[in-house]
Formats: C-alpha cells, structure tokens, sequence
C-alpha cells in the first residue's frame, strides 16, 4: 500500500493538524504547583489522566491567571507545543 491515498478522507496538514490548533481545557484544579525550569520559566505538571491531558503532562501558565504559586481553575485555550507540552494561550470567553 505504499503510496496509496484513501480517497473521501480529510488532510490533516498544516491548519488542520492536531498538533497546532487551539485547544478548550478546563486546567488548574488538576495542576501542581508552579515550579522553576533551569532557563526560568514557570510550568506545572498534571497530576491525573483527562480527556485532554495525561499525567505528568507538562503545562505552561502563559497567559493564565496564578495565584499562591498555582494556576487558577477554569477554562483555558492551550497550544501543543511539543511531546506532553502545553501552553496555556489565554482564557476561554464565558458563554452567553
């Protein structure tokens, strides 16, 4: 089946993938505490399995809201950014 395409299917390329769309989690409720990497910047694990998360995803804050060193609960757009690596890219507008 080398080279062959299955017709009818959509193209996951580019604005389409997985990898680079954003993202609604709800984050915060299920993050450590805020710890320091060796370049500085903040990040947080997840503590357990979720739809959108697997333990010890790593999550970077952001544009997210901290308070007492940890992530503020609610919904939160995130970005992959790499293998089990998120940035949260800003608040989820409430529904009206």
């Amino acid at each position: 089946m080398k080279g062959s395409q299955f017709y009818g299917t959509k193209c996951m390329c580019n604005s389409d993938s997985p990898l680079k769309s954003d993202k609604t989690v709800t984050v915060g409720e299920n993050t450590s505490e805020l710890n320091t990497d060796k370049k500085g910047n903040k990040y947080a694990l997840i503590l357990e399995d979720s739809k959108n998360f697997a333990k010890n995803d790593t999550i970077r804050p952001g544009n997210a809201r901290i308070k007492n060193n940890y992530i503020i609960g609610g919904d939160y757009k995130t970005k992959k950014t790499g293998n089990k690596n998120y940035v949260i890219t800003g608040d989820v507008p409430p529904k009206k």
